[in-house]
């Protein structure tokens, strides 16, 4: 049965055919064998029926001549008949009266003298089946002379044919049906075969072959048409089938074309990117593109939180929508940590749904977010941040959707180190080794954009100077260990004065610069005087050696317009300003414009 399943469909339908043919004719040669045997038997029923009314019209002749010899001469040649078996005449009361029979009359005999009607029945004697009949004789007014005129029966017939022949001829009869029968089975399973090969399996292989050319890669093949019944309905839903594949793999294709297109794109811009705030831009952006969000947001794991939203299709962009989406976007910003806790340990995107998922309604997200997907960004195997994208519709994404967000959250994700590394190797470059401070080169071209600003805008800018007061000396008794640990010192004690906004630069040697963004000169001087004041008071280790019994600077103020109005002037304007500070007796701050009128801002009396 395995070996019949495994084989092809013609195979299986030739012997299904077989099958049903085989048993088709074996029916009807059953019945027809049944009906031949029937037509034997009742053909052998009449010979009997013959062979009874003759001798039985022989008897009445015989006994009328008074003559029993010729009466038993004649039963006995009949007896001797090919077909006969025995033919025996036995009186009323059971005695064999003609034949060669010694034997009395059998029962069945004996039920057709009390009947009075014949009895017919087959027998089987000397082990060959014979057909009997024991027929009554009925006397008549010529038999009155011997029999009484009261007995209405005066004996009885029996006639045994041999069933041999018919027998025989019931064999042949079956011989002849069982070669009919198989003539017939093979010309009507050739038949149906070839009709049922040529109209089904022929156009079923010729659409496994089409099926296969197209698991191939080959989508022009079709079906051909005007199939008969259901093979033909199958082929024009093959040809249909191909049609929407050939389609849909277009589409596919396109979509992926334009996705590879995108991914490259944004690849090469994310490269191309150092600046933190325009990698997210062009990581929302794309991202938003892939699947249909209305909110984009980047959770870094520094605690930065970006977002990039666009108009939703579903509705008008109204001002109420704007305010809307807004609120949206500052409750899911703030609940960006939370959400990062219900997924600890995830490595691909997820997406959370406000119907399905609770941890969404626990988060306070419903009834505004009804999807949010989670999206970790990985950067060699250090998670980045999270990318986060929002919808109030539900979004179902596809596995390339999915695996092209989770590309851009990888691409973004190295991006992003790459900007914390570009930021720290621009930062070292820029940074004094020893004071922590921005250099001499980073203060120049931190000053040049804050000029252009200022001329821009009309706006006032200040520089300050400062050199330590005999530092020489201060190095030489201290060495230059204690010298570098004074300036780290000193680097400290202006980071606690300035204001953030402003820069600390080590400009070389012992001598720092600040730039005052929007100072005119009278905070400058304020500011510049604090910080005079703080170095005095710091104990600095064997301060009370220097000159001036402590560790002190001279200061130099110089503001723009007024002492200049390009870097090199601005300059060199407070650099005057300082050495005039340090001619005046040093610890001194002097403005620039001083220097015409020969002011200095002095120290104040000792307490």
């Amino acid at each position: 049965m395995s070996v019949l399943l495994r084989s092809s469909l013609s195979t299986r339908i030739l012997v299904l055919v077989l099958c049903l043919v085989v048993a088709v004719t074996g029916v009807l040669g059953y019945l027809s064998y049944r009906s031949e045997r029937s037509d034997v038997m009742s053909s052998t029923f009449h010979d009997v029926e013959d062979y009874s009314e003759m001798v039985d019209n022989i008897l009445h002749t015989a006994m009328l001549n008074q003559s029993p010899e010729a009466m038993n001469k004649l039963v006995g040649s009949m007896s001797r008949a090919s077909q006969v078996s025995d033919i025996a005449i036995y009186t009323a009361v059971g005695r064999p009266a003609f034949g060669t029979t010694t034997k009395p009359l059998p029962d069945a005999g004996k039920q057709a003298l009390a009947a009075g009607r014949e009895w017919v029945g087959e027998e089987n004697v000397d082990n060959q089946p014979i057909y009997r009949i024991f027929r009554p004789i009925a006397t008549s007014t010529q038999c009155y002379g011997c029999h009484q005129q009261s007995d209405p029966i005066a004996g009885v017939i029996q006639v045994d044919l041999l069933l041999k022949h018919g027998y025989e001829r019931i064999e042949g009869a079956k011989s002849q049906s069982i070669r009919d029968a198989i003539i017939l089975i093979i010309v009507i399973t050739l038949v149906i075969w070839f009709f049922m090969s040529r109209t089904v399996v022929q156009p079923l292989r010729v659409l496994a072959d089409q099926a296969g050319r197209i698991s191939r890669g080959d989508l022009s093949v079709r079906a051909p048409e005007g199939g008969l019944g259901e093979v033909g309905e199958l082929g024009e839903s093959f040809n249909l089938m191909a049609d929407e594949l050939q389609r849909r793999i277009h589409d596919l294709e396109e979509a992926n074309e334009k996705l590879e297109t995108s991914i490259h794109r944004v690849a090469d811009a994310l490269s191309a990117a150092l600046d933190m705030s325009s990698i997210i831009q062009i990581l929302l952006s794309e991202a938003l593109g892939v699947a249909e969000f209305e909110l984009g947001l980047v959770a870094l794991t520094d605690g930065t939180v970006y977002d990039h939203t666009r108009s939703p299709s579903i509705d008008a962009d109204t001002e109420a929508h704007r305010a809307e989406r807004a609120a949206a976007t500052e409750v899911l910003r703030g609940r960006l940590e939370q959400i990062s806790l219900l997924l600890p340990a995830i490595s691909s995107a997820r997406a959370l749904y406000r119907s399905a998922d609770v941890g969404v309604d626990e988060l306070g997200l419903s009834p505004v977010w009804e999807t949010v997907l989670m999206v970790p960004m990985f950067s060699e195997g250090q998670l980045m941040g999270q990318l986060v994208l929002a919808s109030r519709e539900h979004v179902v994404l596809s596995t390339s959707q999915r695996r092209a967000l989770e590309f851009l959250s990888t691409q973004g994700a190295t991006a992003v180190s790459h900007s914390y590394l570009h930021e720290r190797t621009r930062e070292m470059a820029i940074t004094d080794g020893l004071t922590g401070l921005f250099d001499h080169r980073h203060f120049y071209e931190t000053l040049e954009v804050e000029m252009a600003r200022a001329s821009r805008y009309g706006l006032a800018l200040s520089v300050v100077l400062l050199d330590i007061d005999h530092f020489k000396d201060y190095n030489d008794r201290a060495g230059h260990r204690g010298g570098d640990l004074l300036l780290r010192r000193l680097a400290t004690v202006l980071r606690s004065v300035v204001r953030e906004t402003d820069v600390i630069a080590r400009y070389g040697g012992e001598e720092f610069a600040i730039i005052l963004p929007h100072t005119a000169l009278g905070d400058a001087m304020v500011l510049a005087e604090r910080i005079r004041a703080a170095v005095e008071r710091e104990p600095f280790p064997q301060a009370s050696s220097q000159r001036l019994g402590s560790v002190t600077v001279s200061v130099g103020v110089a503001v723009r317009p007024d002492d200049g109005d390009t870097v090199e002037v601005l300059v060199e304007a407070a650099d005057r300003a300082m050495y005039a500070a340090k001619e005046r007796g040093r610890n001194l701050v002097v403005a620039h414009e001083q220097l015409g009128v020969g002011l200095a801002a002095e120290k104040p009396a000792p307490v």
